[in-house]
Parts: structure tokens; sequence; C-alpha cells
């Protein structure tokens, strides 16, 4: 490679067909949410993941807070979330004044047991928010089964999942009573920014239209029924993603043919775990390619981080667990999530965007093997 080379950590594979598609929307001079492109994308992420109903949106965060709001929760109720996930999970919440139950993650998979999840229910909980990270999923439907008939919500977050499926089998996202994804421009599905909510609810679905679109009473305009959010998807970044999303499963083959290829090249090294292609009976989806330090501590993840820039190789930290920060958490009294902690601290990962290159590859394996051999 040249010196002046970088490896983005992530960076969006477009076609000529997106491209295509995106100027069809120009000519036909559609470019708000208003235009039939944003419904025919709709109609396709129906058929797609095995929903009755879906609204686009203009992001995965406005997904999330269209999920919550819809839901009628009120200060006592309380919600299930793991710690480590991403923010926008809980920001709906906190602003609502619901409290949330963190609960802590496994340290090979990066996400929390089903018994984990289900520990953490009580008497007050109405929603449980299961986001599935970085490629590995939770079984949904053991967790659904073990509720049975409690007035539980299950929100799950797919934005790192979208076209896997259950341990236990079925695809991704269907067992849930609202599913969101993001289709930021490192997912599957790219829209450069968007989003969307999926459900089985017809009354769930006109609020989350409703909420979309600044609450706005059907038989008068501009007068709103409620405080609502002008969340709606452009027609350009609709008629990307649905472009996209026809080529969803393999743009997901791809992204772990590159996970198992540095999975097999990496995996003898001990300073570091990176996941595997299965773990029990879950399949790692390969979303991103993690590397956790499994000795020292954060500046040791930060100056090997620091080397791989030097090395033109870009990297992204692991999020940084909820529970430790005071916009989530109203306590003085210390919550202890020794794994979420953990990832927070040791854990990065590197680039495996479709369309890097074998040598690319080659490249940010040699130069890993260089740092700890």
């Amino acid at each position: 490679m040249k010196p002046n080379d970088f490896i983005p950590v992530s960076k969006p594979f477009i076609t000529l067909e997106d491209k295509d598609a995106v100027i069809s929307a120009l000519d036909a001079g559609w470019v708000s949410g208003d235009g039939p492109v944003v419904r025919v994308f709709e109609k396709s992420l129906c058929e797609f993941f095995k929903k009755p109903y879906a609204v686009s949106c203009s992001n995965g965060t406005a997904a999330v807070d269209l999920a919550i709001a819809v839901l009628g929760l009120s200060p006592g109720d309380r919600a299930v979330c793991p710690s480590f996930t991403i923010g926008s999970c809980c920001f709906e919440l906190v602003r609502r004044g619901i409290s949330i139950d963190f609960v802590d993650s496994e340290m090979d998979t990066f996400n929390p047991t089903e018994d984990d999840y289900l520990r953490a229910v009580n008497e007050h909980t109405r929603v449980i928010i299961i986001p599935h990270i970085y490629g590995f999923c939770v079984d949904v439907p053991s967790i659904k089964r073990s509720l049975g008939s409690r007035d539980i919500w299950i929100i799950e977050d797919c934005a790192e999942s979208q076209f896997l499926c259950y341990p236990s089998g079925g695809l991704v996202g269907s067992c849930a009573d609202i599913t969101t994804y993001s289709f930021y421009s490192n997912k599957t599905v790219v829209a450069g920014e968007g989003g969307a909510v999926l459900c089985g609810n017809i009354d769930i679905y006109k609020k989350l239209n409703s909420y979309r679109n600044l609450c706005f009473d059907p038989n008068r305009r501009f007068f709103h029924t409620d405080i609502g959010w002008n969340y709606r998807l452009g027609s350009l970044s609709a008629a990307l993603a649905n472009s996209q999303l026809t080529r969803g499963a393999l743009t997901t083959k791809k992204k772990q043919e590159i996970g198992v290829r540095y999975y097999e090249d990496l995996c003898e090294l001990s300073q570091i775990y990176i996941p595997p292609p299965i773990i029990g009976n879950r399949e790692n989806g390969y979303w991103i390619v993690p590397i956790l330090l499994k000795h020292g501590q954060r500046k040791d993840r930060d100056h090997f981080a620091k080397y791989l820039s030097g090395k033109g190789i870009g990297t992204r930290p692991f999020f940084e667990p909820l529970h430790l920060q005071k916009v989530f958490v109203n306590t003085d009294q210390p919550i202890t999530l020794p794994n979420c902690t953990a990832l927070g601290n040791m854990g990065l990962y590197i680039p495996s965007f479709v369309g890097i290159s074998e040598d690319e590859v080659t490249y940010v394996v040699e130069t890993i093997k260089d740092y700890f051999l």
C-alpha cells in the first residue's frame, strides 16, 4: 500500500443501480417525504422483513423515539435495556421520565443473555428494548415465551442485525411488537440517513404515522392532536435505500466472509479476542469486526488505535456504557455492570466494509500482528 492510503473503518457501497434510483426520483421531481418512492420503500420493507406495517423516518434514532412514544408510557413505568448499546435506545425514555433498569452483557457476544433480560423484569416493567449488538442476535422468541401473557412491550433495534436470524430460527425483528431499523451509511442498507419502524398492530401503525408527521389532524390542516415531530424520510434517501434493500442478503453474506477472513487470520493472537463465526447456536453476522484487548486498560486500547491510525487504518471505539453516564442514570448510587465497563474500555473495531479489497484486509491483518508479535 502507498504511505498516503487510508482504510476507513466503514464506507458505503454505492452501485450504478443505486445512483440511477436516486436520479429517477430527482427527474420525477420528488425530493421531500411526500413522494411515491417513500410508499414503495415502505411496502418493500414489509415484504423483506415480514411485517404488515412499516413507517419510514429520518434516522434510526427517530425510529426508536417513535417506537417508545406510541406506547403511552408514564413516570413510574420502567424499561429494561442493556447498558452496552447506543444512547439513542434510551433518549426518549429519559425525556418521558421512564426509569431504566440496565443489564450487563456477555464478553463474547456483546449482548445480554435471555436470562439477563428476564431477571431485570419487575412488576413495573412496561417495555424491554433489545438491540442486537455488533452481529450476534438475542433469542427474542425465547424471551417472549417466558413473558407469557404479561403486559410488557418488546422493541427490537435491528440497526446492526438486518437480514439475520434468531438462534432458534426466524428472521430477526419478526417476533417483536415493534421493530426499528437504521439506514445510516455504515449499515447493511444505506440511505445516508434514514430509519424505519415496523409493527403488526394497526393502531400502533396509525400512531407512528401521526407522530412522524407533527400529529396533524387528518381532517384539519395544521391542527395538531398531540406533540409530534417532523421525522419524515426524504424521497432521495428512500430511493437509495430501496435500491440497497434488494441486495441486503448479499451484503450480509459479504460482511460475513470478511469477518471470517479476519477471524481465521487473527484468532491465534493471545492478546486479543475476535469473535468467531458461531458461538453455540448463535451465528455471527459480522456487521462489524470487533477486537477486544484481553488485558490492560483503556489507555492500552487507545494506544493500539493510535498505532493503527498511524499506519493508515481506521478504527472506532466500542460503545460507552450507558450506566456510567449521568444523562441516563439519575442517581449517585453506583451501578455495577463489570462486563459492560470492560467492553467500553477495551474494545474497538476495524475496517470491514463491503468493497474492502483482499490486499487491504491483508494489510490490516499484518499490521495488527506486527503490533502484538
